[in-house]
């Protein structure tokens, strides 16, 4: 999935949350009917939009299917 490729390429070490907000789209831009209402990359303690991942982080989404609006969202923990 979009989300887990993300999280993937944290674990490669990327830090750039425009980078991998350009990963879930270009995943997510391969399924047909597929709109995205958002992507965010936050903070997982205080939800504080993050720029550059040096901490735990929570990456969330919405997209819709046709009239259907989905959201999920995956946790990665960065362990110092």
């Amino acid at each position: 999935t979009a989300l887990k490729a993300a999280k993937e390429r944290v674990e490669l070490k990327e830090k750039d949350s425009s980078v991998l907000k350009n990963v879930i789209k270009n995943t997510l831009a391969a399924l047909n009917g597929l709109t995205v209402d958002y992507i965010e990359i936050t903070d997982i303690k205080n939800l504080s939009s993050v720029k550059i991942i040096n901490q735990s982080v929570l990456i969330s989404l919405a997209v819709y299917f046709k009239n259907v609006r989905l959201i999920d969202n995956i946790e990665i923990i960065r362990i110092k």
